[in-house]
Formats: C-alpha cells, structure tokens, sequence
C-alpha cells in the first residue's frame, strides 16, 4: 500500500534521505524542519502517516502528537515518532501523547545505511497500523 507522509525533523540529512528512500518506495512523501510549518501543512492537506522527530526547539515531536490528537478531523491519522534516544520515559511520553508507534534511530539516523533501514521501518509501521485500520 503506497502512503502520503509528513516527515519532521530538524536534521535536513536526515529528512533527505529518508525523503528519497521512501519516494524510491513509491509514497509520498513532504518534509519539514519546523513542527510549527508541519502543524499547520497537516491541517491544511492531511497525509496518512505523520513521522516526527522527539526533540526539536520550538515544538518537540510529543506536544506536536498532542495538538494533532486534538483535532477531531485528524482521529484515523497516524503518528510515529523517532527519537535518536530509547529511553522507556520517551516512548512512554509518545504512546500517552497519542502516538501509534515509537521508532529508534537505529544505527544512527545521519548515517545512510541508518536513515534508509530507517525508513523502511517507518513505511512498515505505517502500513501495519493501516492493515490494522482495514481489517
């Protein structure tokens, strides 16, 4: 199943190459450095599959969850949030803020074998929770 996505994070590599990835894997795929610029596209043109950074300055992956949450309009919306952490705290933080799933960086998302294991991950996920959603 090909998925529109919203990928956030500070790290433009990172958004890079996970962008490629997983337009080479046939979806769709917008990114954003700014969780405020990503808020406001979300509202405006929905996607699928939101993918968030956990730690950013102006509004880290967690409150970006919860004011996604808040919108009725967005209820069937997926989120996954990444964190170059795995502390239990963090997913713990994600999961209660609405999030469907939690993903490490493994590997070291600035690295590219990292970032395009990554991004598999995240298209798998997403396509799990909407497997789930169908059925």
């Amino acid at each position: 199943m090909k998925l529109s996505f919203v990928l956030v994070d500070d790290e433009q590599d990172v958004l890079d190459i996970l962008k490629i990835q997983m337009e080479a894997e046939g979806h769709r795929v917008r990114t954003f450095t700014s969780s405020q610029q990503a808020y406001q596209a979300v509202l405006n043109e929905p996607p699928d599959c939101v993918v968030t950074d956990i730690m950013m300055a102006e509004m880290d992956g967690v409150e970006l969850t919860g004011k996604l949450r808040e919108v009725p309009a967005l209820a069937k919306l997926k989120i996954v949030v990444l964190s170059g952490k795995v502390y239990q705290t963090d997913r713990d933080r994600a999961l209660q803020a609405g999030a469907d799933g939690f993903l490490p960086k493994s590997g070291g998302a600035s690295a590219a074998g990292g970032s395009v294991v990554l991004s598999s991950e995240i298209a798998a996920s997403a396509s799990d929770s909407f497997q789930h959603c169908i059925a």
